[in-house]
């Protein structure tokens, strides 16, 4: 018997955790990602949640579920928020399964359905190439600099050794940005960047209309080149050098959409 649509969003989560699993550890892990999905609609979604008590219910009902929450949690939740997890693959995995879950049970069909489905192939392996290039990208721009392990042992030996290493290896920038950019073009060891305008709405025209200007070469790893894709927007500080950009430091890397 298909369940009615007005169900809310939680109570369909809560029943899909309810399935069987053929083994416990991938039921828990089910349940830690569909938890967390509960919990960023609830504080992210934008649609009706109860907020107030724990555990968030998101009382929309399932109709208002859209491609959206699944693209945004998946190319900026599981990136920016969820840190420790080394096997951030397995949530779009989880999240299909939801979603095959919800067909069968007729809540979810037509033209929705279709459309998460385009999501999870657009994202498919996108938080893990993001998360290895962001790690790259940070090793790079740290290479000059003592290693966490002499951090551990003595942090005033790693700051005093960390001055000297500056001094020698870290020339003044001409100038400094830092920020949100957004990759325009790729070549074999860097990137050429645009900054990311506040002020520019959804509407305007995106890199390579003229409508902001590309900041490069920014100096990559050929490793991290060969990752990184047009449209990827990464938080970083880079410093203007003779003939080129520098990476100062670098936080996460969002996928594009492409």
């Amino acid at each position: 018997m298909k369940t009615s649509q007005k169900q809310n969003i939680s109570q369909f989560v809560a029943r899909f955790l309810e399935e069987p699993s053929k083994k416990a550890k991938a039921k828990d892990r089910r349940r830690e990602i569909m938890n967390l999905f509960n919990d960023y609609l609830a504080n992210y979604g934008e649609i009706a949640s109860n907020v107030d008590h724990a555990p968030l219910v998101v009382t929309a009902p399932i109709s208002e579920l859209r491609p959206g929450h699944f693209r945004l949690f998946l190319s900026w939740f599981v990136i920016q928020k969820v840190i420790m997890d080394e096997n951030k693959g397995e949530y779009a995995s989880v999240l299909k399964e939801f979603v095959e879950w919800l067909k069968s049970d007729g809540a979810l069909h037509g033209k929705a359905l279709k459309e998460v489905m385009e999501v999870f192939e657009e994202l498919e392996g996108e938080p893990e190439r993001c998360e290895k290039l962001a790690r790259l990208l940070y090793e790079f721009a740290q290479r000059d600099m003592p290693k966490y392990e002499e951090w551990r042992r003595d942090p005033k030996a790693y700051a005093r050794k960390a001055e000297v290493l500056r001094a020698i290896h870290h020339q003044p920038p001409k100038e400094v940005l830092d920020g949100y950019f957004t990759v325009a073009r790729v070549g074999p060891t860097a990137l050429w960047l645009t900054p990311e305008d506040p002020d520019m709405d959804e509407d305007s025209p995106g890199p390579g209309k003229g409508s902001r200007p590309e900041i490069g070469p920014v100096q990559v790893p050929a490793e991290a080149a060969k990752l990184a894709r047009v449209g990827d927007g990464i938080s970083a500080a880079i410093g203007k050098m003779a003939g080129f950009w520098k990476i100062l430091e670098t936080g996460s890397v969002y996928p594009g959409r492409h």
